[in-house]
Order: structure tokens, then C-alpha cells, then sequence
């Protein structure tokens, strides 16, 4: 159906005959979106889908006062998943603290494609895990003796994501998805078998990710986060997931592997994959991870 440009006031046919295949609370969630754009719109420009999701989720004194969602009063949700009756595998010890200073990594630090003939340590990986989203300590916090807080800062110590692994070359470690329990310090196993194919068709680009060692999936789990901050959580758990891509670059870095954050993806089949709903869970960024090849001289796409 098409129409030439509707009336002022008029409802275009082609969106009235959207609305009436909606459910009464798509209905709701739709007419909350609009309302809030039209009481803080954006300062200049069209409008847009983008310009209708910064409206939702932006502060405004057009819009009302923000308050602590009713289910604040519950306490936070658990800050790692569990699976019950799934295999775990526990990581080696963390190594003494990384001695490279941070201007050296700073300097050194590049997007690399490239990744070794041999296995990536476990260790290497335990390393990486730890110092970039580890446990640094524990301490009393909302009403929990001993919550944990981790190495990358977070919306409220949250850590509204979630570390997912797809181990394809990683010493003593068999191929497979994998999620990162922190509190734990362990791998749990979710599916085994080599996933190589399965990642890279995920992926919009060639087909390189299939030679990472490992490539680790960052979820944002909104409830976690969403829980405390309301709608505007899931800006938080964006910004979360940025504070740690740059965390895995810099201890990768220090730590002699080749890195490289990868966006170009199709989100529902790494929801698939990882068996979340895209939803409350939804995929912000893949991380490709592997020992440096012998040959130092190759550099597959470095920045």
C-alpha cells in the first residue's frame, strides 16, 4: 500500500495497517517510544529510528524525574550466569602482575588479523580473562557481604556483560562454547565441537575470524544493569562493553597476543549460537584473540 504524504493529524494508511497487527502491549511499548520523543525531541534534524532511541533513553527535565525501577528493592541480580550441570573448567592461577608499562602498551598496541601456527596457551587465555575482567576484590555492597568487583569499571559495579569464548586452538581446552564465570574462575562449557565455520558465517566479512585461537563473545545482559538504572541502562551496558574491548587490547597487547575487536556481524545468528533471546541478552561486539605468528614480518590488516 502506498500513499503520498500524509495530512497533519492524519494517520498514514501503511501505519495504521502496522498498529493493527501489533499486539495491544507492542501498542504500549510503540506509544511510550513516541511519547517520549515528542516531549524531548532532538534539537535540529529529521526524524529518525535513531533519533526515536535517543529520545527513550536520554535524561531530559522535559521528561519525568527519574526513579529507581520498583524491582530495586529485590537487590541486583546475580553478576554471573549459571548452568547447572554443566561441565567447568577451571582456569590456571593468574601470573604475577603484568610488568609493561602502559605507554609501552599504549604504543604497541594494534588491530591484528594475523594469528599463529601453534595453539594459544591456556594460561594465555586464563591471563587475559583474569586481568581484563577478573575479580580484583570483594567487599560489601548492596546488602551482599561480599560482592564482587571487577577489574573493568562498571555502571554501579554491575558488569552488565557477559564473556562468552568459542575456544577453536587453545591448549588443554576442547573446541567449543564456553562462558566466562569470573566469580568462579572458570570456563563452563555450553556446546562442544569445533565451531569455526558456525563463527565465521556469523561474522559480514571474510571469513579470518576462523583462524582466531579463540574469539570471545561480549553479551550485554540488561537485567543486570537495568535493574538499578531503568531504560537508560542500556547506554550503560554499551559504554560497559567499550571500557572492556579496550581492557582485552591493552592486557592482550601486554600479554603478546594478537587482538582485533570485530562489529561487522549478524546479530541473530551469534544470538543462535550462544542460545540467548536478543532481547534482555543481545550480542555488542566480537573479540578475536591467538598467539602472534613465528614469522613477525606478517601483519594480516594491523592498525
Amino acid at each position: 500500500m502506498t500513499s503520498g504524504p500524509a495530512a497533519a493529524g492524519a494517520v498514514r494508511p501503511e501505519l495504521l495497517a502496522e498498529l493493527q497487527q501489533m499486539t495491544p502491549a507492542e501498542q504500549e511499548v510503540l506509544a511510550e517510544v513516541v511519547r517520549r520523543y515528542r516531549a524531548a525531541p532532538p534539537r535540529a534534524g529529521r526524524p529518525s529510528g535513531l533519533a526515536f532511541v535517543q529520545s527513550f533513553l536520554k535524561a531530559d527535565p522535559r521528561l519525568p524525574a527519574f526513579q529507581l525501577p520498583p524491582s530495586a528493592a529485590a537487590g541486583p541480580p546475580a553478576l554471573c550466569k549459571r548452568f547447572p550441570g554443566r561441565r567447568q573448567v577451571r582456569l590456571p592461577n593468574a601470573a604475577p602482575p603484568i610488568a609493561a608499562g602502559l605507554q609501552d602498551v599504549l604504543e604497541k598496541r594494534r588491530s591484528s588479523r594475523d594469528f599463529g601456527d601453534t595453539a594459544m596457551p591456556l594460561p594465555a587465555l586464563a591471563d587475559l580473562l583474569h586481568a581484563s575482567y577478573g575479580v580484583r576484590e570483594f567487599e560489601r555492597a548492596y546488602d551482599v557481604r561480599d560482592f564482587p568487583f571487577r577489574y573493568a569499571p562498571s555502571a554501579g559495579g554491575l558488569q552488565p556483560i557477559d564473556l562468552y569464548v568459542v575456544a577453536n586452538d587453545v591448549e588443554s581446552l576442547a573446541q567449543g562454547l564456553y562462558y566466562h564465570d569470573a566469580v568462579a574462575g572458570a570456563l563452563t562449557l555450553l556446546d562442544e565441537g569445533n565451531l569455526r565455520r558456525r563463527m565465521s558465517r556469523c561474522t559480514l566479512g571474510p571469513p579470518w575470524v576462523a583462524h582466531a585461537h579463540a574469539v570471545l563473545v561480549l553479551v550485554c545482559n540488561l537485567a543486570r544493569v537495568c535493574w538499578k538504572y531503568g531504560d537508560r541502562g542500556y547506554r550503560l551496558a554499551h559504554v560497559d562493553a567499550g571500557v572492556l574491548a579496550q581492557n582485552l587490547y591493552l592486557v592482550g597487547t601486554a600479554l603478546d597476543l594478537n587482538t582485533c575487536a570485530v562489529a561487522g556481524f549478524h546479530d541473530d545468528a551469534v544470538h543462535e549460537l550462544l542460545d540467548v533471546d536478543g532481547g534482555d541478552e543481545s550480542v555488542v561486539l566480537l573479540f578475536a584473540v591467538g598467539s602472534r605468528p613465528a614469522d613477525t614480518t606478517r601483519r594480516g590488516g594491523s592498525r
